[in-house]
């Protein structure tokens, strides 16, 4: 088992990964702890959090749950302290995760590109990808996720299709 912090957020693995694959995989790891039992990710977690007795149980609960391999683990004191299931699969990722929401959206780094793939929905469960121009990887590295979190909005309404066309035209839409 591994806690993996990245992004003010651990990332609870149930089965432990290389140092190597944690920094290929995911953007800005502030630490990797390899854990030998349920108890001591328990005994981590309280410490950082200061988790009572029902959100302990609750990672025991999780922690049984045998469909789901990855958990984001996220709060700044037990009072806020969330634990929400990561349907993505984090081993199969094609390169280094940044930013992302399941079933919303996912941005991430492969090689020198980033790129931003984007859940539409509909009957056609539609999606859209597109690779970033060089002003949103600068507004990316300026002001951070808000900016993401402003291009996933914008694909998103139907007034995306202009910034559609026009990356479309900037040949940056791969899908």
């Amino acid at each position: 088992m591994q806690l993996i912090k990245s992004h003010n957020a651990y990332i609870f693995a149930k089965k432990s990964l290389s140092a190597t694959f944690w920094n290929q995989r995911l953007d800005k790891i502030e630490s990797i702890h390899t854990l030998d039992t349920i108890e001591e990710v328990i005994l981590l977690l309280t410490s950082q959090y200061h988790l009572n007795s029902e959100q302990t149980d609750n990672i025991r609960t999780v922690y049984k749950e045998e469909s789901i391999a990855f958990y984001r683990l996220f709060g700044n004191t037990h009072d806020n302290f969330k634990i929400e299931k990561i349907y993505l699969n984090l081993e199969n990722t094609k390169g280094q995760l940044i930013y992302w929401k399941d079933w919303d959206f996912i941005f991430q780094k492969v090689k020198d590109t980033y790129l931003l793939w984007v859940y539409i929905g509909g009957h056609a469960d539609l999606q859209r990808e597109i690779k970033l121009s060089t002003f949103d990887i600068a507004e990316f590295k300026r002001i951070g996720e808000t900016h993401i979190d402003y291009l996933v909005d914008t694909l998103k309404t139907t007034k995306s299709s202009s910034v559609y066309e026009q990356a479309k035209k900037d040949n940056r839409v791969l899908r």
